[in-house]
């Protein structure tokens, strides 16, 4: 484990540990890995990709100039509210899932994972520094939360097989614990959700499962995460 003492998490078998080793892994957008600036739309102008580095070739991209956003020392960052980076396929969260991510949060209206079709997840909703909510196939959940920080921060969100909801930042403050959250399935495509997205923040890193990872799991990906990140758990 290294969490700024030099040390590196091993695996039982004594290789260091991978987050593309465990199962279930949807989605991993890596800090400061995977992003280029190509010319998608071939309009003689640069445009974002920020590949998927968890071998689901579900890349990131945005070509359309007004809402791209830019790459800035390992993060996205984003202008306005409106910019997002559309995903090349939807994904679906069915039952339990543990999403872990890095990004500035500012407290006000932070959209960070959406879809086209109006689904999404957000802090500081209506500019309420402790009310998260959430979108799922149209079923809203609204829930209080302990305010998050708004410097840069690791946050882990979990719901489980009976539909609990638990949030952490920086791998030990509890947002959430135990709240109940809408059982619907969640189908995204962008990040952040554009239109009410992160307004002067960035995102560092996305990491999706599409189950419950166990205690060990979760230790060694926050560790990892918050190594790259240059981070320090709370």
């Amino acid at each position: 484990m290294k969490l700024g003492l030099g040390l590196n998490i091993k695996t039982s078998g004594g290789t260091a540990f991978s987050i593309d080793s465990l199962s279930g892994l949807n989605l991993w957008l890596k800090f400061n890995t995977g992003q280029t600036t190509p010319d998608i739309d071939a309009d003689g102008d640069t445009d974002i990709r920020w590949a998927d580095s968890s071998g689901n070739d579900n890349h990131a991209t945005q070509s359309t100039d007004a809402v791209q956003g830019s790459f800035d020392a390992g993060n996205w960052s984003s202008a306005d509210n409106s910019d997002f980076l559309a995903l090349t396929s939807n994904i679906t969260l069915a039952d339990d899932f543990t999403i872990f991510m890095v990004m500035l949060v500012e407290g006000t209206s932070d959209t960070f994972i959406g879809s086209s079709t109006g689904d999404f997840m957000r802090f500081g909703h209506g500019n309420v520094a402790t009310s998260y909510k959430s979108k799922f196939s149209g079923n809203p959940s609204s829930i209080t939360m302990t305010a998050t920080t708004t410097a840069k921060a690791l946050f882990k969100i979990e719901r489980n097989a009976t539909d609990k909801l638990e949030i952490t930042q920086n791998s030990t403050t509890t947002l959430v614990t135990n709240a109940t959250h809408a059982a619907n399935d969640f189908v995204f495509n962008r990040v952040p959700a554009g239109a009410s997205g992160l307004a002067d923040d960035y995102f560092s890193e996305l990491v999706i499962f599409n189950r419950i990872l166990t205690a060990t799991e979760i230790a060694n990906v926050e560790a990892d995460i918050l190594d790259r990140t240059s981070l320090t758990a709370d």
